[in-house]
């Protein structure tokens, strides 16, 4: 067997992981964030450093909470990254479920647009992508998300096409629009036919609400002073009764025009 579903260890070909982030850096060539959101042993950090160093880096693993790997190894890997990049990686000081992860990406730098990179490799179950798009809800307009998941089918009993299509409705049901002619095919390391797959989504503004009740309130206000000045009055001052012996001439008020009748 080629690969292992569960084999978190995979990594990117270096190459292709340049051509990943230089895709999402061409459609968002103003972010200031780069979030890995499964970063592993931070390995992807050392090429986004290179590539733009002006980026706040954070990242956030699950590995032994998702038994990938034990006592930590992949916050202490992403920490020595750190280290050889001089630079902060914030929120890898402990590890987190992805649920767990929401307080980390809007802690950190949330005003800035952002790529974040969501690495699946085909491990993840259904509900685990449900929360890493929820922990995603918080990012700001116009960033970035790049999904990668398998292409192949491993030893895990199931089915990439389904996945896609998945991610796909989930990720536009928390307002995220499909960039789907940025995507591309990606290898891994020591592997020389492609076996994942880069899916792009941009964050959509958010449309601004109106105070439409006050407006509806004003506009009905407004219909019935109108209609209140158009009603006929129901009694004229002026006006003499009908049993008036006297009365030679009736006030009458049809449509609210005023006529003398005898």
């Amino acid at each position: 067997m080629l690969h292992n579903r569960f084999d978190l260890q995979r990594q990117y070909d270096q190459k292709d992981s340049q051509r990943v982030l230089a895709r999402a850096m061409e459609l968002q060539p103003k972010s200031g964030r780069f979030i890995g959101l499964g970063c592993g042993g931070g390995s992807i950090f050392h090429l986004v450093h290179d590539m733009n160093p002006e980026l706040t880096l954070v990242g956030i693993e699950a590995g032994s909470k998702v038994h990938a790997c034990n006592l930590n190894e992949f916050v202490r890997q992403t920490q020595q990254v750190s280290t050889d990049i001089q630079r902060p990686i914030y929120g890898v000081d402990r590890e987190l479920l992805f649920k767990e992860s929401n307080h980390v990406i809007s802690t950190y730098h949330n005003n800035k647009i952002t790529i974040v990179h969501i690495y699946d490799g085909g491990v993840f179950s259904k509900h685990s992508i449900n929360n890493c798009i929820k922990a995603c809800d918080q990012i700001p307009d116009h960033s970035i998300a790049i999904f990668v998941t398998s292409t192949i089918l491993n030893t895990y009993n199931g089915d990439p096409r389904s996945d896609y299509k998945y991610i796909i409705h989930t990720m536009r049901s928390h307002g995220w629009v499909y960039k789907r002619k940025y995507d591309c095919r990606v290898r891994e390391e020591k592997c020389n036919i492609y076996t994942m797959k880069a899916m792009y989504f941009k964050k959509k503004k958010k449309k601004k609400i109106t105070n439409c009740n006050a407006k509806v309130t004003t506009q009905t206000e407004t219909f019935k002073n109108k209609v209140a000045v158009l009603e006929p009055s129901t009694q004229a001052p002026d006006q003499t009764t009908p049993d008036d012996p006297d009365c030679t001439k009736a006030l009458v008020s049809i449509h609210g025009h005023r006529r003398y009748s005898t």
